[in-house]
């Protein structure tokens, strides 16, 4: 038996008998010879954080693949609230993405499940391997850490009571550790657009390079520059992200000179014309280019404050078909004038699974305060 470590916090007891794709974890079960069958499948399955293991007993023909994604992470309270919309969306992201390189078809299920003890996405199926016989597998989509980890337990057919009995057996060996906390992330008093400050955590990006440098330059493993930073007038308008998954929540800063009347401001957000403005408003929310095909679900608006000011709130969520699955926006624009300019501080989060608004964003537009010279 071979005790592995094939991501961050987790082990797994492996038998012998297997040969891993990778170099260093088959010197681990004691280089287990790569024969010509083993060595395309691997061909098929490489990725540098995908650990993939495979029996060599025709009798118990069994894989083990395990990947690691860092920088992505959702809540123990988005497995156990799980919408039917959210499982869809990753039933189609495991079995439709992950499985493709691997598999010519899948039928699968994603239901709320454990892992070890622990809250996972569990995943149950039956495959046609890629020039191979069909068979079933079972999944669990888990965060550890900082990242999000895939195991995939497959049986190929015939799939017997003892090749189930074997795959029963590695996925109660899996082991997850305590890890500690991770330290508070240092903050960062940014000062944009000619005077507004706002405090935002080493780790998040800014579209702006000089910005980008005083955040510590973080990776961004999605691309999520290429979806955020579009469009960007550096003279009028601000914008930073958090380039974790699997909610993509970034925030936008603008300031418009010589834009609008504050008595008239303060009129517009009385009841009435709240109630009045409310179709006008939502809909020039939802014309912007973040909202492009996406269809509105619900928007609302209100009076309330930002920085100590009167500020109208506007908060919207809606939805966009996105490679048949569903993309959920949830976003909050609060708009405040001083004398003559107008200041936004918009919040966007966007997720195949649920678009919530982290602490730290939360944090973020609070921390927020105008030049003292418009007060």
């Amino acid at each position: 038996m071979h005790r592995l470590s094939p991501a961050p916090g987790f082990t797994v007891d492996v038998p012998d008998g297997f040969a891993a794709c990778d170099p260093a974890t088959n010197k681990l079960l004691g280089n287990a010879p790569q024969v010509i069958a083993i060595t395309k499948v691997c061909e098929q399955a490489h990725h540098p954080d995908t650990v993939y293991l495979i029996n060599l007993d025709p009798a118990e023909r069994l894989d083990v693949l395990v990947d690691y994604t860092p920088k992505y992470v959702f809540s123990e309270k988005m497995i156990s609230d799980a919408t039917p919309e959210m499982l869809a969306n990753l039933k189609e992201e495991v079995c439709g993405r992950t499985l493709k390189k691997l598999v010519q078809s899948s039928v699968c299920t994603a239901s709320p499940g454990t892992l070890a003890g622990h809250p996972a996405f569990v995943i149950d199926g039956s495959v046609t391997l890629a020039g191979r016989e069909s068979g079933i597998f079972r999944g669990y989509v888990l965060t550890r850490g900082d990242g999000l980890a895939l195991f995939l337990f497959g049986a190929q057919a015939p799939v017997t009571g003892r090749v189930k009995a074997a795959m029963e057996r590695i996925i109660a060996s899996v082991k997850i550790e305590n890890l500690p906390p991770a330290p508070p992330p240092e903050i960062v008093q940014l000062e944009v657009l000619s005077g507004i400050r706002i405090a935002v955590p080493k780790g998040w990006i800014s579209c702006d390079p000089q910005l980008d440098a005083s955040l510590g330059h973080a990776q961004d493993p999605f691309g999520a520059r290429d979806i955020v930073c579009t469009d960007v007038d550096p003279l009028t308008e601000v914008r930073i992200f958090d380039p974790h998954l699997p909610v993509m929540t970034f925030i936008a800063v603008t300031r418009q000179q010589g834009a609008a009347d504050a008595e008239r401001f303060a009129r517009d957000l009385e009841p009435a014309a709240l109630t009045r403005d409310r179709d006008e408003d939502c809909q020039r929310l939802m014309q912007k280019p973040s909202f492009q095909d996406m269809a509105t679900r619900s928007c609302e608006t209100k009076a309330g404050t930002l920085s100590g000011l009167p500020a109208k709130l506007i908060d919207v969520s809606g939805t966009a078909a996105k490679n048949e699955m569903t993309m959920r926006m949830h976003s909050r624009v609060a708009f405040v004038v001083l004398k003559d300019n107008v200041f936004s501080v918009h919040l966007i989060a966007n997720s195949l699974l649920e678009p919530t608004f982290s602490d730290a964003a939360e944090t973020i537009v609070n921390s927020v305060v105008f030049p003292a010279e418009q007060k």
